[in-house]
């Protein structure tokens, strides 16, 4: 009898120790935010594996000075199309998903199946829901661009009109 008074703080002495703690989310703190939108440090990884043939090499090959470039680059990227879609929603510009879903068509025709695409895809550290989620904010910066020529436009008449009203 005296063995479970001695057994029983041990076996209540790990479960003691969580009490104090709160179970909490062991997601990453961001790594910055974007007027109000995070960009967690997973987005940044996803986005450098994604993008690595850019920089030339495999990432395993990256010395820590070129490591830290490539990371700042990347963020800095992903920190100016935040700031750009967030822009283009402001305007009503928005990318439908029929539009997503042409695009997609289109890429699939580059491939023999749809397994050849996802072969594809996995290979560049992505998946399929991923490069529609990157298309779509593509063809969004694409629209907020083509947006600026729109306002630009200058009809025939209107140079007329203002040399008409200028004339001394």
């Amino acid at each position: 009898s005296a063995y479970w008074i001695f057994l029983i703080p041990l076996l209540l002495l790990p479960q003691i120790g969580c009490w104090g703690s709160k179970k909490t989310d062991s997601k990453p703190a961001p790594i910055a935010i974007v007027n109000g939108d995070s960009i967690s440090p997973e987005d940044l990884m996803r986005a450098i594996q994604t993008e690595q043939w850019k920089f030339g090499v495999e990432n395993q090959a990256w010395d820590e000075g070129a490591w830290t470039q490539i990371k700042q680059e990347v963020l800095e990227t992903l920190i100016k199309n935040k700031l750009l879609s967030q822009e283009a929603k402001e305007r009503n510009i928005e990318v439908r998903e029929a539009e997503i879903n042409a695009e997609l068509e289109i890429f699939r025709k580059q491939y023999q199946n749809d397994a050849s695409l996802e072969k594809t895809l996995e290979a560049r550290g992505s998946n399929l829901e991923q490069w529609k989620q990157k298309r779509k904010e593509q063809l969004l910066l694409k629209k907020f661009a083509e947006s600026f020529g729109k306002e630009m436009e200058i009809t025939e008449e209107e140079p007329k009109n203002y040399y008409r009203q200028n004339q001394n």
